[in-house]
């Protein structure tokens, strides 16, 4: 599949044997460790008698980078993604968590999302120091961004940007399609984008955005598009 040949192009910019440094909060690691979960929670659910994986930041693009002004690319989203692993080793899906409130973190949801849990190991274990792992939730792409370069690294991703391109390059066409997502949503409830009424900046510029549906083009559907489902059931039912 396409994002197979694009996780190896992001494996061959990367250091030998390096991992992603990630600075994850004790409270992060807490709420993902299965060693603590009670029957019936959500966190012995996402488990499912295996593990979850050492969870990783997961960053988003600055409403200054998508308006093509200077500063800093990304911003922490204050979500965490684990890969769902089970008592073998293989992977199950993908478990997200988040900072609702400052410095109090919550399990956000789970799902089965085998195809996006293996592109998270091979991130994680063949991406430089420095990477940052990149969500545009509105197009439903996940991109790496390291030494200025950024690499698609799922499907839709890769019809966006079609490989490693330097950042300045790549800008206008993450740009163009964040746009176009959104637009999509407008009027849209449970679209990514908080019903579609926001543009682009205020989208980029909320911060950490609850996992939801992305209601957009029929190409984000699939792996990506159940495993926020699933994760926005979740949270509705932790709501009511």
């Amino acid at each position: 599949m396409a994002w197979i040949a694009s996780v190896v192009v992001s494996l061959a910019l990367a250091v030998s044997g390096a991992t992603v440094a990630d600075d994850v909060p004790v409270g992060v690691l807490e709420v993902m460790d299965c060693a603590v979960g009670d029957d019936g929670t959500m966190l012995e659910q996402a488990c499912g008698g295996g593990n979850l994986s050492k969870p990783h930041a997961v960053y988003m693009w600055t409403s200054g980078f998508l308006a093509d002004e200077d500063g800093a690319p990304v911003d922490a989203s204050h979500e965490w993604i684990a890969v769902r692993l089970d008592a073998d080793g293989v992977v199950q899906g993908t478990a997200l968590a988040w900072e609702p409130t400052e410095a109090e973190y919550e399990l956000a949801g789970y799902d089965n999302g085998v195809e996006l849990g293996e592109l998270v190991l091979m991130f994680a274990a063949g991406a430089p120091p420095d990477a940052h792992l990149v969500h545009d939730a509105p197009s439903g792409a996940w991109y790496m961004l390291a030494d200025d370069t950024v690499t698609p690294l799922n499907d839709w991703a890769s019809q966006i940007v079609p490989g490693a391109t330097p950042l300045g390059d790549a800008r206008a066409l993450i740009a163009e399609e964040h746009r176009r997502s959104v637009e999509a949503c407008r009027g849209v409830d449970g679209c990514a984008g908080g019903g579609g009424d926001a543009g682009v900046v205020d989208l980029a510029s909320q911060g950490a955005q609850p996992p939801v549906v992305l209601w957009t083009v029929g190409a984000i559907i699939g792996a990506l598009a159940l495993a926020l489902g699933v994760t926005a059931v979740a949270l509705r039912r932790r709501a009511a």
